[in-house]
């Protein structure tokens, strides 16, 4: 008897290896920036990928600006080192594997400001002419019928599908431990004429405002080959004006004229400040108001393998749905995470579970590192909030030395 349940798992565990080393079709949920990115990736590698998309159209009008440290090897976090040399290593060979096509496409969209839009419609481009698949239609909504993945055999599955994802909460009853930053509103428009700001430029420029500080990204852009500033501007507002304006479809300038005088009144002097009363420059038919509760977010658990049935799937959770952050640093997290996993896939000789064990440890230090930075992000902001308010003790307060 013991003979036979030895020889049955023995068996087992020798198909389940030959069908590791057979696996090499991925199956990516979600047509946004990093599915497609990671699907340029494979495809680069002539790796059998097909992508499904329920939306058979997307308009996004946000902009992103990508951080630098994509296509950097060598990633430090305020001073702070957190890959090992090993990692590190293989971050440099997976940035230096991608094709010179791709990888001057992503440069050309780092540290400046980007339609997401745009970077969804290139990669879409790139993906296809390399003879990638995409599937679009209600019936690939896998949220509504999860069923549908048992004619998937022998695939790794990668949920790019964003915060409200397919598979987390199948690999892991409530996958996700989310820390809330802030609520703020967000508001974004084009100035005619060149401005670049520093931190002190962002002081003067709250100059005179009362309560509600306008925190600007700024960042130079071109359109219609005349030379603009595309402005996002952050300002803190408490949970129950989130919850108020959440409700007012669309929320205009003029909304805020009449309804929300402190916050009008705030950026009007901002406005000022940023056009030296020239507010002509500014161009409000471009302007943009939303709100948003700013979320550091990420999945207890990354990857999940299937082996009922003769399935032999393997989960992977990818950008938004396997983490998230605040100050928009969620895409650039997503592409680190694609081009290090496009690497591993390509080398992993068979040895799927020490793929998804490395994934699972890189990703882990990504989160760090975005936790870091959003928390130095915030703490420089409530510093600022509190100069502009001329409050010497909160800042004493907020501040920490030795």
């Amino acid at each position: 008897m013991q003979n036979a349940q030895y020889k049955n798992s023995v068996s087992l565990l020798i198909s389940l290896s030959m069908a590791q080393n057979d696996i090499y079709r991925v199956l990516i949920i979600g047509g946004g920036p990093v599915g497609l990115l990671l699907g340029c990736l494979l495809r680069d590698q002539d790796v059998n990928v097909t992508m499904v998309e329920k939306r058979s159209e997307t308009t996004r009008t946000r902009r992103v600006k990508l951080s630098g440290q994509i296509l950097l090897s060598n990633v430090i976090t305020n001073g702070i080192h957190l890959f090992s040399e090993k990692q590190m290593e293989e971050r440099q060979k997976a940035i230096d594997s991608m094709k010179l096509e791709l990888s001057g496409t992503i440069t050309s969209w780092l540290e400046v400001c980007t339609s997401i839009q745009t970077i969804q419609e290139t990669l879409k481009k790139y993906y296809i002419s390399s003879g990638g698949t995409i599937l679009v239609g209600d019936q690939y909504d896998f949220s509504k019928n999860l069923g549908s993945l048992q004619y998937y055999s022998n695939t790794f599955i990668i949920d790019c599908t964003g915060y409200h994802s397919v598979l987390s909460n199948h690999i892991q009853p409530n996958n996700r431990i989310s820390l809330l930053v802030e609520y703020v509103l967000i508001c974004s428009f084009i100035f005619d004429d060149r401005y670049e700001c520093n931190e002190l430029c962002k002081y003067y420029k709250n100059r005179r405002t009362q309560k509600y500080r306008v925190i600007p990204s700024i960042d130079d852009t071109y359109i219609m080959k005349e030379r603009q500033t595309y402005v996002t501007g952050l300002i803190t507002i408490d949970e129950n004006l989130f919850q108020q304006m959440c409700e007012i479809k669309p929320l205009t300038y003029n909304y805020l004229k009449e309804y929300q005088h402190e916050i009008y009144n705030d950026l009007d002097k901002f406005l000022d400040n940023l056009s030296d009363e020239n507010t002509s420059k500014v161009r409000y038919d471009t302007m943009e108001l939303i709100v948003l509760p700013l979320q550091a977010y990420c999945a207890k658990k990354l990857t999940h393998s299937v082996y009922d049935n003769n399935l032999n799937q393997h989960w992977i959770l990818m950008g938004d749905a396997a983490m998230g952050g605040p100050y928009f640093q969620s895409i650039s997290v997503g592409f680190e995470s694609a081009i290090y996993f496009a690497y591993i896939f390509q080398h992993m000789q068979g040895n799927v579970q020490q793929m998804l064990t490395k994934y699972d440890n890189y990703v882990e230090k990504l989160w760090l590192k975005l936790q870091i930075h959003s928390k130095n992000i915030q703490h420089n902001k409530q510093i600022l909030q509190a100069l502009c308010a001329h409050d010497q003790h909160a800042v004493l307060n907020i501040i920490t030395i030795y």
